[in-house]
């Protein structure tokens, strides 16, 4: 899919936007005779491989004129940050009416358009002004403002509050690994109390105990660390759409996530190894 929008000159400097090459658009872009269009790095990758896109004629016009590229910009997200950059490609507004498609008049142009103001004062104050110049113009416009942090802020709601659902889930799931450990580890070294004594009562240390109730706790965890990478990997494919500059595969992510669970599977094991470690022998041998 390849988006579109109109712009007048100073667009790109108001919202921060990098010209990577060429230029972006003059106001001598908008005279009538005027053809010039920017385009999206992604667009110029695609239109033109291998080969420099400034200069090139694109999209034909109504009667017939062919835009020509006189800027690439760089890519920008306008479709949500979770998705990928799309193609786009600028045009500029007219100064005057023509019978180009972008001065069309209703039902076929536009009914509405944005104002982007760059200011350091207080964005109140700014608001204030811009109210009372548009009003001096038409009092009847419908007017709807907002800063680019609050327009950033509603974008980002869903995804920050799918984040934290998932985070919740992520940590009720670390707790009961870390409780069905700890319940696991526990039934084996009442099983094994017989067996723990007898080991005790022909010599064997307190360490060696401990090491061998958290041996059988590491091979546990060994093989559910093994089976969680691969149903990860199969799950992150089908959870792409809400990671956020993070791939399904990340490396770092994925190694982050063996450490917690591991650290979260030896805490579980250390008290059952503890305990199994502080039998007495005598009384563990008259178990039944």
């Amino acid at each position: 899919m390849v988006l579109w929008r109109f712009v007048t000159p100073g667009y790109f400097a108001a919202l921060g936007i990098p010209i990577v090459r060429g230029r972006p658009f003059a106001e001598e872009d908008r005279g009538a005779n005027a053809y010039a269009i920017v385009v999206s790095e992604s667009l110029a990758k695609r239109l033109f491989p291998g080969e420099d896109a400034l200069g090139k004629q694109i999209l034909e016009g109504p009667k017939g004129e062919w835009f020509t590229v006189v800027g690439i910009a760089s890519d920008v997200k306008n479709a949500g940050l979770v998705r990928g950059a799309d193609p786009e490609y600028y045009l500029v507004r007219k100064a005057s009416a023509d019978v180009t498609f972008q001065n069309a008049e209703p039902p076929m142009g536009w009914r509405q358009c944005a104002v982007i103001v760059r200011t350091a004062l207080d964005p109140k104050l700014m608001a204030n002004s811009v109210r009372r110049m548009i009003a001096s113009m038409d009092s009847t416009l419908p007017l709807e403002m907002e800063t680019m942090d609050q327009k950033m802020e509603g974008i980002a709601a869903r995804p920050r509050f799918n984040a934290a659902l998932l985070s919740v889930f992520a940590a009720t799931g670390v707790l009961l690994a870390a409780t069905g450990l700890y319940g696991v580890m526990s039934f084996l070294v009442s099983q094994r109390t017989r067996e723990i004594g007898v080991r005790m009562a022909l010599g064997a240390t307190p360490g060696q105990i401990m090491r061998l109730t958290l041996g059988h706790a590491a091979r546990w965890t060994a093989t559910g660390l093994v089976l969680g990478v691969v149903g990860s990997v199969v799950e992150a494919r089908l959870l792409s759409s809400l990671l956020f500059q993070v791939t399904p595969g990340d490396p770092v992510a994925m190694a982050g996530s063996l450490v917690l669970l591991s650290a979260v599977a030896v805490l579980a094991a250390m008290a059952p190894a503890r305990r199994a470690a502080r039998l007495d022998p005598m009384e563990a041998l008259r178990q039944e």
